[in-house]
């Protein structure tokens, strides 16, 4: 469970780009930007902004936890991911290409652990978080495995410690929300799950192989078919997130 929780936050604190077009992006919505993810508009618990510079994203921010991440840019490209806490800087991650795949993160001296990660066909197939020991031993944490129904992740494996979770999609026919972000920004923060050409509609899970519980999602689009709203249907929760 600690693992699940930590891979949610990783994709609430999310940092992305709009610098160039996603070559599977229809050109109708080419130039449609997110601005704003919200809850409960009249009172929200939960708000992520999008900050631009004219076409590039330089910012995401957490407002209500004082958090966010500024990315930094080399010939257009993401280069490093800058943390602040509080307001307060917190912190650097430096990312690592390898033929113009995104392939690892640094985390600087003072950082324990990175996340590498690996393809099939040019696409996303492992992410896997390495761990150093005090005695500088190397030891892996986690992985997560993809595996694809033509341009949608269709199941993705999570195993920690001996303990293996799947998560298995179904997906609607319209551009995800996320589709003006470049890949390595997109593999980077969106990995646990925004990482499809669509926008989910149901998700299952299984904890070692048994079920566990399952998801159903409800979209409102705009006249460009882009989701302006979500609702989340679980057990015994709804939730409803706005898109701007």
């Amino acid at each position: 469970m600690k693992i699940i929780l930590k891979l949610s936050l990783l994709t609430i604190l999310v940092l992305v780009s709009c610098t160039k077009k996603d070559d599977n992006m229809d050109d109708a919505t080419s130039g449609t930007k997110i601005s704003q993810i919200i809850n409960n508009p009249s009172d929200p618990t939960f708000k992520l902004e999008f900050k631009y510079n004219q076409n590039t994203l330089t910012e995401v921010a957490l407002p209500i936890k004082e958090t966010s991440r500024k990315i930094e840019y080399e010939n257009e490209i993401a280069s490093a991911i800058n943390h602040y806490v509080n307001n307060e800087f917190a912190g650097t991650t430096k990312l690592i290409y390898q033929n113009n795949k995104l392939v690892k993160t640094d985390n600087g001296e003072d950082s324990n652990n990175y996340l590498e990660f690996s393809y099939t066909n040019n696409k996303l197939s492992k992410v896997e978080q390495f761990f150093i020991t005090d005695n500088q031993e190397i030891t892996s944490q986690f992985t997560m495995e993809y595996v694809y129904d033509n341009q949608n992740v269709s199941k993705r494996v999570l195993t920690s410690d001996g303990s293996k979770t799947e998560y298995v999609y179904t997906y609607d026919n319209k551009d995800h929300y996320y589709n003006t972000i470049p890949e390595s920004l997109r593999i980077y923060f969106f990995w646990p799950e925004g990482i499809s050409v669509n926008n989910p509609l149901t998700t299952k899970i299984y904890s070692d192989e048994m079920f566990n519980s399952e998801s159903n999602l409800e979209y409102i689009y705009n006249d460009l078919d882009l989701p302006t709203s979500r609702k989340q249907i679980d057990k015994d929760v709804t939730t409803v997130f706005t898109y701007e």
